[in-house]
């Protein structure tokens, strides 16, 4: 009995640490303006042409058409206001090599009282943003139609004091998805050896219980890492002094 709440006390121990580190982590204040940027072209000069075919907007021809989304939150937990923003940098969405912005449309928002509002420069070339606050997750999804054929076409610009200009996450995040898979399975694989090394060291096994009793620490330590260890822990150890804690729940729906 004395060996199981040796055993015990180490997961217990183990358990606490990361429990602790994880709210720790969660703990710290910060501000963390990120984005995100998906694009669709809808037009493209460099599909054949045909001759009684006239694309145009306001007057103008249209070569190429193309949908941006820009998906922007404040991915930190403390409140980012609108006197954070400077004057000489405002927040902005900026097109280059003369791409035209045609329409730029909030479609979706976390919540009204933000007051997140859009607006298209008489130049066709930068939409104005601007809020009242934005907490913890808040956002918005900005569409815009522009004459670009890609998302490399616009950049997300501004100045946020303290902070600087807002993060592109696209990359970043997906990359971080896809390694999730892996970062489970070293910490399966881990917490397996850390049991195995427990109950070797204080219990004599022999024979067929030996592979017994590894094929169970694997199972242990991947039921562990699976369900227990999650996502959001993850990208709060991982990310919390580089990136914000981004997940697919923290997107503005």
């Amino acid at each position: 009995m004395e060996l199981l709440y040796e055993i015990l006390l180490w997961i217990i121990s183990i358990g606490l640490a990361i429990i602790g580190t994880y709210f720790a982590l969660k703990a710290i204040k910060r501000k963390n303006p990120v984005y995100t940027k998906t694009n669709i072209n809808m037009i493209t000069k460099n599909i054949p042409s045909f001759p009684d075919l006239n694309i145009t907007f306001k007057g103008n021809n249209i070569e190429n058409l193309s949908s941006t989304n820009f998906t922007f939150w404040n991915a930190g937990n403390e409140r980012i206001e609108k006197n954070d923003i400077t004057e000489k940098s405002p927040l902005r969405i900026e097109a280059k090599n003369g791409v035209k912005i045609f329409i730029a449309t909030i479609t979706n928002r976390t919540a009204l009282e933000n007051e997140f509002e859009i607006k298209i420069n008489s130049e066709q070339n930068i939409v104005s943003c601007r809020f009242d606050y934005l907490s913890k997750n808040d956002g918005v999804t900005i569409q815009i139609i522009h004459s670009g054929r890609s998302s490399d076409d616009l950049d997300f610009k501004g100045t946020i004091k303290d902070i600087g200009t807002p993060v592109d996450v696209t990359q970043k995040i997906e990359k971080s998805y896809e390694n999730y898979g892996n970062i489970f399975f070293f910490i399966g694989m881990g917490i397996a050896f850390i049991l195995m090394v427990l109950i070797f060291t204080y219990i004599h096994i022999e024979g067929l219980w030996v592979i017994a009793v590894f094929i169970g620490c694997i199972i242990i330590g991947a039921l562990i890492a699976r369900f227990f260890i999650t996502k959001r822990f993850l990208s709060s150890f991982f990310l919390c002094f580089s990136l914000p804690q981004y997940t697919s729940k923290n997107k503005p729906r």
